[in-house]
């Protein structure tokens, strides 16, 4: 973990609790509240009333709320048409494929907030999540080969899109950046490309019997992940190049050996690395040549 908000940033080793003290309270608001009395008052199926994003939302509050997405799509719920969840960072980052089941045109589409929150004083409670949010873009990326629609596929990207950039926007302002907290990517990245899928494992199911520019925009939001461990690897490049007097040394370090799996090749082979996997086949399925294949 680096640590040190407003100084050099530092590694410490240890479990989450160890290198973090003390914990930060989790403090419970109105939101929490409000959240649970409309999970009693509701139908949630079909709810008379939604549920606005409160004022006053605390981290624990978010928390609370990204838990009760998976409940709430069990029993036929629709978090994107409630503000509380769809104005989430933690749901954001969660289900940006759950958020983005409306058109993209829609005021439903996924609603552009910063993140720079999770990335400062509450980034414990986004670290503490790194392995859920990991199994989630797991998910996503497997049900990618399962897709037809083109337009479903676009509107899928574009969110993944939105929310990544967003995400690598509020790291790269932190102070220090806090680069760790795009491991999740990575270790989804790393489950994903070990057995070298080829490009039509994303777009297998796909509907080509469109035009070009609509078949090139799905091809390419296909790649969203890919294109985001794209810019992972840019951030590995650079912490290579990190001097050892320089005061970042020892969280570049740490930046390596955490994400050393996906940027080693096999030694004596010329297998590419894992981000270098990603981008070559992200380049493809954004290549006019892959389109209807």
């Amino acid at each position: 973990l680096v640590v040190g908000p407003g100084q050099a940033a530092r590694p410490v080793r240890g479990r989450l609790w160890e290198r973090t003290r003390p914990l930060p309270p989790l403090c419970f608001g109105p939101a929490s509240f409000a959240l649970l009395a409309w999970l009693v008052r509701e139908d949630m199926a079909r709810p008379e009333q939604p549920l606005d994003r409160h004022p006053r939302t605390t981290i624990a509050d978010d928390l609370l709320h990204y838990f009760a997405v998976e409940h709430l799509l069990r029993v036929g719920g629709r978090p994107r048409e409630h503000q509380a969840f769809s104005r989430s960072p933690l749901v954001q980052l969660g289900y940006p494929d759950e958020l983005a089941l409306e058109s993209v045109s829609s005021s439903l589409a996924v609603p552009d907030i910063a993140f720079d929150d999770l990335v400062g004083p509450d980034a414990v409670v986004f670290e503490a999540l790194q392995p859920e949010f990991a199994r989630r873009w797991i998910e996503i990326e497997r049900s990618k080969g399962t897709i037809k629609s083109l337009d479903a596929m676009i509107r899928l990207g574009t969110a993944q899109r939105s929310v990544l950039d967003r995400l690598v926007a509020a790291i790269e302002r932190a102070s220090p950046a806090r680069r760790d907290l795009a491991s999740f990517l990575v270790e989804a990245g790393q489950v994903l490309l070990h057995r070298g899928p080829d490009r039509r494992w994303w777009t297998a199911s796909l509907d080509t019997r469109a035009p070009l520019a609509v078949r090139q925009r799905a091809f390419s939001a296909a790649a969203a992940l890919l294109v985001g461990l794209t810019q992972l690897g840019r951030w590995v490049d650079d912490a290579g190049l990190v001097a050892h007097f320089d005061d970042d040394y020892p969280a570049a370090q740490m930046l390596l050996a955490n994400w050393q799996f996906m940027r080693q090749r096999s030694p004596g082979a010329a297998q590419p690395s894992g981000f270098e996997r990603a981008a070559a086949l992200a380049h493809e399925l954004e290549s006019l040549h892959s389109l209807g294949a």
